[in-house]
């Protein structure tokens, strides 16, 4: 006779997309576990992720209260649209920066090389055709941007509920769910 047990272990899902490495209010540079849950945000994007039977991780600083924003609703719930990835970025959310060389600044007209201010050396800045609203994915009269669209996407059997009254599309997927804000409507 087989027996069989039931893993505890979660699925492999990289919920680093969703968190902001820059953050300095709130420690959400990465993911962190607490009482059987992962969750990551940055602010734009909330995600939760049932991981029972992980420990607790738990960075120093205050994190969000994630579980606050992602109350169980009701609805209709639709299958996540195809986005493809950003095609300046592949997907990354970075671009190499256009206003220097490898991090140095040598066009100014200061006449000297130094660290480049809009890029602050690193060479590289966030993706403005992820972000901008060039590309607008739509769920229900929400638009968002191509970066978290396509990063929810890749979610196995992603689905959403269309926008809420404070323009929140709220998702899940298996093993969690999320919530996303949409990009705010122009006048």
């Amino acid at each position: 006779m087989e027996n069989k047990t039931e893993s505890t272990v979660a699925p492999a899902i990289d919920l680093s997309p969703f968190c902001d490495p820059d953050a300095s209010r709130y420690a959400i540079a990465k993911p962190w576990t607490k009482d059987g849950k992962r969750y990551a945000t940055d602010g734009r994007v909330a995600v939760r992720l049932d991981v029972p039977g992980q420990p607790d991780e738990v960075p120093e600083g205050k994190v969000p209260n994630v579980d606050s924003i992602l109350s169980p609703v009701d609805g209709k719930w639709l299958l996540w649209p195809k986005v493809e990835p950003c095609e300046a970025c592949d997907g990354t959310s970075v671009v190499d920066c256009k206003k220097c060389y490898d991090g140095k600044c040598e066009s100014c007209s200061c006449g000297t090389v130094h660290e480049c201010g809009r890029c602050e050396g690193s060479g590289q800045v966030k993706c403005d055709a992820c972000f901008d609203r060039g590309f607008r994915p739509l769920f229900g009269e929400a638009e968002l941007s191509r970066f978290y669209a396509w990063n929810i996407g890749k979610l196995t059997n992603a689905v959403y509920l269309p926008a809420d009254a404070e323009g929140v599309v709220r998702f899940r997927f298996d093993g969690g769910d999320g919530a996303v804000a949409s990009l705010r409507k122009q006048d």
